[in-house]
């Protein structure tokens, strides 16, 4: 079973060497999903086995490769009968099996593991692989999504059924990368130094991944085998365009500037720099993805025209380096939810999401957009605040006209306006020409709203009600954003806006 947050099904998974035809009967029968070999890409070289595809756009990034047939030299003729796959599966696990031996297209997916297995990637492929190789075995495994009779996919309560029914054991990835990370290390501690900075003095631990070379930092501040849980932490991925040179086009430096400042006004904790610019695709990739942004697109999209998802990221390496330094309850400063299932996945218990507030200027608006509606960031955030947003169907050149008439009616109505431009504001309104502040003197927002609504020019008018203004500059993840016509939203009786309603409104 994976991650609820991740394709939450059910595979079955048999070590490759005990695949008979009997087991993949089984399978076919009572399992349903697609029968696949996942193994080790060692292997899959020498029997000249490419991927299926070279822009892997698939949401998981399961590597297939192409599909295969023994031979019928080896008895396999059409390559569908269970008893075909299991001696094609029997054949690509032989050694002496040279890549001529195996027919292209077939009945078998093989599936490239991701180097270090489970740590790597939460997948099924890489746990089918672990499990054989804990096990003693061939690393390779034989593996099958689990249906319902009808077609749809087994969840966790249909999958417990499942197997009490078979008489079989139930475990989820987050198992398999928990027992791996009590019992192996990948990450190793290779030096350490005070540095003191603008922020503090912290000491900085560096670290290697022994998978693929590459190496991270973690800024600890307090004695690192003595921090009190849950600990105050920052998963950070290295920005070199932000954190080193300042770009105004993400919010990168900063949120690691608040995260260190916050961690140090609290007198320990730990910040983990990792080295995955980008979101995972790199350095000369994230600069195509800004050329991209230049003509258009957003954040995501970028990525996604490039051939990658809009986020590479992996939290293995980071969870290992919390577990060398005995940290394993956190508090995670982050407005990312994604980034809590993913260590979540690794065995850390995520006792509380701490905010990261800050306004990083106006250059990043569309950006912060692009992170609140397509990557399901939170941005969360002291005198009670109403605030209106206004979009207009005119150009620039009646902005002026239409900024003093709405200011006469506040006035009319018992207001005075304060205009607004913070970013995450903006991307909260989808940039809105106007966004002010109301700040009463005797009024009721709900005749203002019907004026400005009323306005030739109006295009879209918003409204966000909140307990505090820097929940007003630094919208909360409560607010919910709802469509509504105005008359909705006013009491006809008093004129007044209805109580109780939603947070966040939004009407045409």
């Amino acid at each position: 079973m994976d991650d609820e947050q991740r394709e939450n099904e059910g595979d079955l998974i048999c070590a490759a060497q005990f695949a008979t035809p009997e087991a993949i009967n089984f399978m076919a029968t009572e399992a349903r999903g697609l029968i696949c070999l996942a193994m080790e890409g060692k292997r899959l070289d020498e029997l000249d086995l490419p991927l299926m595809v070279d822009r892997n756009t698939d949401a998981n990034e399961t590597a297939f490769t192409v599909s295969i047939d023994a031979g019928i030299e080896h008895g396999v003729t059409t390559g569908i009968s269970a008893e075909d796959r299991a001696a094609t599966i029997q054949v690509a696990l032989n050694p002496a099996t040279r890549p001529a031996e195996l027919r292209r297209p077939g009945h078998i997916f093989p599936l490239r593991a991701r180097p270090g297995g489970v740590l790597k990637r939460a997948g099924h492929t890489e746990a089918a692989v672990d499990l054989s190789q804990l096990a003693g075995l061939s690393p390779s495994g034989v593996i099958c999504e689990i249906q319902n009779s009808d077609g749809s996919m087994a969840r966790l309560p249909e999958l417990r059924s499942y197997a009490d029914r078979w008489g079989l054991k139930l475990i989820s990835i987050a198992d398999l990368i928990r027992y791996r990370l009590e019992n192996e290390r990948f990450v190793r501690r290779l030096a350490q130094a005070q540095m003191p900075s603008r922020f503090g003095t912290f000491q900085a631990v560096g670290y290697r991944n022994e998978l693929d070379g590459s190496e991270h930092v973690a800024l600890i501040k307090g004695e690192p085998n003595a921090l009190r849980e849950p600990v105050l932490v920052r998963m950070h991925s290295e920005c070199l365009t932000g954190d080193a040179f300042g770009s105004l086009r993400c919010d990168c430096r900063p949120q690691l500037e608040a995260a260190l400042c916050q961690i140090e006004a609290e007198g320990e904790g730990v910040v983990v720099y990792l080295r995955q610019e980008g979101r995972g695709i790199g350095l000369i990739n994230k600069l195509k993805a800004y050329s991209l942004q230049e003509a258009g697109l957003d954040t995501v999209e970028a990525n996604e025209r490039l051939g990658f998802p809009a986020d590479l990221r992996n939290y293995g390496v980071g969870a290992q380096i919390l577990s060398d330094l005995g940290i394993h309850r956190l508090r995670l400063l982050t407005n990312n939810p994604r980034k809590i299932a993913g260590l979540g996945g690794y065995g850390l218990q995520v006792e509380e999401r701490v905010p990261l507030v800050m306004d990083p200027g106006a250059h990043n608006a569309d950006y912060l957009a692009a992170k609140r509606e397509k990557l399901g960031h939170l941005f969360e955030s002291e005198s009670p605040c109403v605030v209106l947003a206004l979009a207009v169907n005119v150009g620039p050149e009646s902005w002026p006209t239409i900024r003093l008439e709405v200011e006469r009616i506040a006035q009319t109505h018992g207001f005075s306006l304060e205009a607004l431009h913070e970013p995450r504001l903006l991307a909260l309104w989808d940039r809105p020409q106007f966004v002010w502040k109301l700040i009463p003197d005797g009024g009721d927002a709900g005749p203002l709203l019907q004026s400005v609504a009323a306005l030739a020019a109006t295009e879209r008018v918003g409204l966000m009600r909140v307990p505090t203004e820097r929940m007003a500059l630094h919208p909360p993840q409560t607010l919910e954003r709802v469509e509504h016509q105005l008359n909705e939203l006013i009491d006809m009786s008093s004129g007044g806006l209805i109580e109780n309603g939603p947070s966040l409104l939004h009407w045409t």
